[in-house]
Order: structure tokens, then sequence, then C-alpha cells
């Protein structure tokens, strides 16, 4: 279980933005039987005034203030992910309230439907009909367009005048689901506070809201897992500790997992640990790695070209970042990076800046970011003024924090009965593509064509495995041979005008032999072409036109005249694609499908999910009975007697025990002994066992490094 706050100071990671709305709801014809009938008080208000709002009503119990909340959620994301699982989040407000002994106020949290930005919202639903009174720039969301009109969190809090000691949020929404869809959303995190008098005999009341004054500010607390988790191993079992998840970002030596170094020559002793399926999908195949950049298929987004992008080359220290290269010309290309997953820093917002321009016959080389667009992934052709591509970049953020080398002293082996494999170690930084097309495996050497490689990252020799992507069927093998896209030397057969040559960037999914032969004399002469050697023709009678022709996947051939050629002459070459040979396969027919993964990294086979729940109420030691546990979801098949469950309190991560399930009821679970401490809802309980790979890992000494502490992070993906 992990825990982080937001916002409570000014170097967290929140950015809360607060407006107040003023202003009577209403549909959009304006008509006074439409009206909701809410009156407000204020004007906008924005962070940067760093005051308080306040609303004071005396009369009608419909009065009422609402207060636009947003949240900037791009550190958020690259604090907790994209999709964590979130256990529980507490958005903290300050406030004071003054009112009647016998009064009270209702805070309720709405979720905004049509919009994001306040902007968007002004003047959308004003009344021109002079049915109501509007303040500067108000506006009201109507319920059912702008907002949910049943609240996704509320509290009701009682007179008379209460002011919050420091340190404490006297309101405390519970906005755990709510957060989890704003994290996967992608955008920003809006919400509107609706305060409202509860129907009560008193007559005077006030609320308070502190959003950057005296040090009281809005924030939010998260109790959160990722979906899947490192785990230390205890020392003397070797079984996993559940109460340690392994997380460099604590800075504390419990929460790191820390490989003594060793002497020159030398290889350590190999530490066991736990990667653990939080989620709900069983994962065929897992890989640990060392945050090797990655970068998604360039897909054409804008414009009317036919032009291709099919690559790019990335540097070690590449950072995260969504890519877009818009052309002014036809060859002639601006590009710009903006913020993307785990890095929050937006390169370069708009097209044009200096140092962020190229063309498509040079390599273009970003100023910052790591980011090459080479010269050999942009068809020679086709391009048109406006035509924009988008890309992805998962980076770097390992050698960030540590030296490059660290990851290089570190292997890595499955586990075997208990102890390391110690025929399988194999170095953290490994390699991973995709296969672009089907391959049987009928001998024990295959070519797989993939999508681009750097050819030095894999090493001759180098262990490999390759699989579809639902993990079945897996060989494994080693690297024999690492092909990069060419076009290969052409053969003139004939006795006319040589004057064909071939140009541009061969994209295709196999290695091909191709041949341009004449097919017919005249004004102009005409040619067919293969890519089997001639078995057959894609096309015949083509007219020679002396300009860039377009064969298929990249390949352009020009002839020099249009005329005066032989018949039958002909121009033979082999197009290599990109691929990864691997040796020593099992020769078993298996059929690897296009988009195969093609790795060096260890292979972590079938991880299914973990069974887990949360507890629905307080338990423990001081309940009754104290050997009881309700779950907010019922236990079903999933534990039974015997099992051994861990439990884990949410609001103190120290607290946590061990028990052996005795009955499984309907709603709840009793265990063979009492709990020895107490626990709130919304705990942690676990079925040992489930969802957990054990690995080990091992510090080994690599020419040319220095010797360094192993201490390093941990990445996985599927």
């Amino acid at each position: 279980m992990r825990y982080e706050e937001f916002g409570k100071f000014d170097a967290e990671w929140a950015a809360f933005s607060l407006y107040y709305v003023t202003g009577t709801s209403m549909i959009v014809d304006g008509s006074a039987a439409n009206l909701d009938n809410l009156s407000f008080r204020g004007v906008v208000d924005t962070q940067a005034s760093k005051t308080v709002v306040s609303w004071t009503g005396t009369s009608a119990p419909t009065e009422c203030m609402q207060l636009f909340w947003q949240l900037a959620m791009a550190q958020l994301r690259a604090r907790l992910g994209h999709a964590p699982i979130v256990l529980s989040a507490l958005l903290k407000i300050w406030r004071a309230t003054l009112a009647d002994t016998f009064d009270a106020v209702n805070f309720d949290l709405h979720r905004v439907l049509s919009a994001l930005d306040i902007e968007d919202l002004s003047y959308r639903y004003r009344d021109y009909s002079a049915l109501t009174t509007w303040y500067l720039d108000a506006w009201a969301p109507v319920p059912g367009k702008d907002i949910i009109e049943s609240p996704f969190s509320a509290a009701l809090l009682s007179g008379p005048y209460t002011e919050p000691t420091p340190g404490d949020y006297s309101v405390l929404y519970d906005v755990t689901q709510e957060l989890t869809a704003a994290l996967l959303s992608g955008v920003d995190w809006a919400f509107l506070q609706k305060v409202r008098k509860a129907p009560a005999t008193g007559s005077y009341h006030r609320a308070t809201f502190y959003f950057d004054t005296q040090g009281k500010r809005p924030h939010l607390a998260v109790r959160y897992m990722l979906p899947l988790e490192f785990y230390a191993a205890d020392v003397a079992s070797g079984l996993i500790r559940l109460d340690k998840p392994l997380d460099a970002s604590k800075g504390l030596d419990l929460y790191r997992l820390y490989l003594g170094a060793v002497e020159r020559a030398q290889t350590g002793t190999p530490v066991k640990l736990f990667l653990r399926n939080h989620g709900e999908v069983t994962h065929p195949i897992l890989q640990v790695w060392d945050d090797s950049p990655t970068w998604s298929d360039p897909v054409q987004i804008a414009g009317a070209g036919s032009g291709v992008l099919s690559h790019v080359v990335l540097a070690e220290s590449a950072v995260s970042q969504q890519y877009t290269a818009k052309f002014t010309s036809a060859s002639a290309f601006q590009v710009k990076g903006v913020a993307y997953r785990d890095n929050p820093t937006s390169l370069n917002p708009t097209y044009g800046t200096g140092g962020w321009d190229g063309t498509i016959g040079s390599d273009f080389v970003a100023p910052s970011g790591g980011l090459t667009i080479p010269a050999a992934g942009w068809s020679l052709a086709g391009f048109q003024v406006n035509d924009e591509f988008e890309f992805s970049v998962l980076g770097n953020t390992t050698d960030a924090a540590w030296p490059a080398d660290s990851n290089d002293q570190v292997e890595m082996t499955f586990d075997s009965g208990g102890s390391a494999d110690g025929a399988n170690f194999r170095p953290i930084p490994g390699q991973t593509t995709r296969s672009t097309a089907s391959v049987t495996i009928d001998a024990t050497s295959k070519k797989f064509p993939t999508k681009a490689v750097v050819a030095l990252s894999w090493p001759a020799s180098t262990k490999a495995f390759v699989s579809d992507a639902d993990g079945s069927p897996i060989q494994h093998g080693a690297v024999a041979s690492v092909a990069t896209a060419a076009l290969g030397t052409a053969a003139f057969t004939g006795s006319g005008l040589n004057d064909l040559t071939r140009s541009g960037n061969y994209r295709g999914n196999a290695d091909r032999n191709y041949r341009v032969e004449l097919d017919a004399t005249g004004t102009p002469d005409t040619f067919k072409w293969s890519h089997d050697g001639g078995s057959s023709w894609e096309a015949t009678g083509v007219a020679i036109t002396g300009a860039l022709q377009h064969l298929e996947d990249g390949v352009y051939v020009t002839f020099a005249a249009t005329t005066g050629h032989t018949l039958g002459d002909r121009w033979d070459w082999t197009a290599t694609c990109w691929g990864v040979t691997l040796s020593g396969l099992t020769n078993n027919s298996d059929v690897m499908p296009a988009g195969s993964i093609v790795a060096t990294t260890l292979p972590l086979l079938s991880v299914a999910p973990g069974v887990w729940r949360q507890a629905s109420a307080d338990f423990g030691a001081s309940s009754s009975p104290a050997n009881r546990v309700y779950l907010t979801v019922a236990p079903g098949s999933d534990f039974t007697a015997g099992q051994t469950v861990f439990v884990q309190d949410l609001a103190n991560e120290a607290v946590y025990e061990e028990r052996v399930i005795q009955t499984v009821a309907a709603t709840y679970l009793d265990m063979t002994a009492a709990f020895a401490g107490d626990y709130e809802a919304g705990a942690i309980v676990l079925r040992k066992g489930s969802g957990e790979k054990a690995l080990w890992l091992r510090p080994h000494t690599t020419s040319g490094t220095t010797e360094q502490r192993k201490d390093f992070r941990l990445n996985v993906r599927s």
C-alpha cells in the first residue's frame, strides 16, 4: 500500500483552481418555469487571490453557495499513473460554519458533465429574458446538462460555529471512485461543490472556505496500490513481505532492494523478491526492465498526403512526450512535444520553436528529449502541407536518479523450487520489440520481422524469447543476428539501357526478391514488377514516367529515359526487412502471429490476479466477535477455510497481521483466532499465495564500469 498527499503544501503535486458560481440555474429556453430557484452570492474567485470564500444567508432553506473546483491532473498522473488501484481518496477542505445551535449545513459534490473549463460554461445558460439578476461574469450550471444532479460525495455539519484547528480539515469528502475515473480520463478533474442550509429551525448560517490563506489549503490524501507491485522477501524464510512494497521514491532502506557491491570479477549472492498482480486481468507475459525508452507507431492524424513515417530512434535518456510533426511544405516539417505519461513538463508546446524543424532528407535531432526522427523513417514522396504525424514516447526515468551502469551490474533469473535458477540469469536492461508478420517456427533458426531495432542493443548469443500476445506458445532461444532494413544491390540482366535507379526506405514485413522487367517498348516503354523473383507479377504494363515511381512499402524506382529500352531487360535485388534472427528454437511448428513479443528480458509467465477485498466496517480486537471481518464484496469461492489471509489497515501502515480462515459466510470471514489489532473500514484483506511470482536478483561486475551500490528502480510491462 502506498500513501500520497497532494496540495497540502506548496511543494506538493497538486494545483487547485476555485471559482465562485453566481446566478440562477435555468434551462436554455429561459422560461420562468425552468428556473432552479437557487440564489448565489459573489463573483469569480481565483487561486491568485489567496483568500477565503464566504456565504451568509438568513432566510429560505434553498439559499446556497456553489463553488467550481478544478484540479490539474498531469502531475498526479505522473505520481500515481493512469490506472492505480485507489483504496481510499479523501478530499479535505478547510471550512468554518456559523449557525444556530439546531441548524446544519449540507456540503455536496456534483460531477461536471459538459465542460471542464469555467470559460467553456460562461454565458452558456445566461438569462437574456431579465427573469433573474446576474452578477459580473456569472454563470450557473444546469442539473442534467452541466452537472449530475445527485452528488457523488456529501457531508452534513451541524452548528454552532466551529473553526478547525491547524492540521484538521473539517470537510472530508470520499472521492475514491471519482478520482479513479479522473485519472483514467486524461483530462483535468472538475466538480461543483454545493453548500446549502439543511431544512431546520435555525435562521442564520454561514459557510467559509479557506482556499489559500493562513496555510490552510485544500488537498487530497490518497492510499493506493499499483496494479503490479514488487515486494521484498523475508531474509530468513524467503516468504513475501506483503507489508513492504518496494518503492524507491520513499527514500527509506525498508522500501528499497539493496544489493551490496561486489569485488571486481565477482558475482554476488542472489536476493529473492516477488512481483504481485493486484489488478483484475491475468497477464500471460510480464517483463521486468530498466526503463528502456519505447515509441508508439506513428500515425497520420491530419492532412490528405500519402507519405509515411515508419519509426523513430530514441536515446537511452529519452523522456516521455507526445510528439507531433506537421509539414510546412512537401519535404519540411516542424515538431512539437507536449507532456505525456510520467513526464508532466512540455518540451515544446508550439510549432515553430527554434531548432524544432527538419526535412525528410536528413535526420531530425530534437534539441531536448532524446528524440531522433531519422531520414530513413520517412517515405520519399507523398507529403502535403498540413500533414501531421503523431507518436508517443514512454521515456527513461531510471538514469535520472541512478548512474547509467547501475542496472547493467544486476542480473535476474527465474525462481526454481524456492531457489534461483542459475541457468537463466540475464541482465536487467533487456530489449523488447514486436513482430510485424506471422512466422511459423519450422526450423531451429528463424528470422522474425520486427519494428525498427537498434542492432547494438541485441548482441549475438544474448538469451531471448518469442511468444504470441497471450503467452502461448512461447519459445526460448538466443540472438543469432539482427537485420536492418535495406534495399540491397541491384543486378542488371540484358543488352539495352541500364538506367534504372532505386531509392526509398524499405518498410516491408518480409525479405523480398524484387524484379523489374521491360514488358513493352513504345512511347513510353512499360515494365512489370515482382517481389518474389518473377514467380508472379504484382503489376504489368506500367508506363515509365521518368520520375519517382512507387512499387510498394517504400521502394521507389526511377528510369532516366522513358523510351529506348530493350524488351526483356531486367533488374533484380533483395530488400531486407527489419528483423531479429533467433537460434536454438524447438522445431515444433509453433505459429507466432504478427504482434508477437520478441525480447531479451526475462519473461514471467501467467501472472494471474491476486485475490483480495476491502473491509466494509471496522473490525479487530475491540469488535465482537474479534475474529470476524465483513467485506465490501462477497467472498464467494475466492476464499475457503484453511487459507491464510493478510490484513493491513489503511490508516496506519504499521498495523497488519496474518490469520487463517475458519469459515466463509455470505458477507464475512471468520478466522481461527481473534485479531490482535483494530482495523478501520477499507482495510485490505488479501489471500496469500495468489497473484505472486518469485524472481531473483544478484549483483555482478561489468567490464569498464565503476564499483558502486546496486540500488536501482524496478519496472514492469506486459
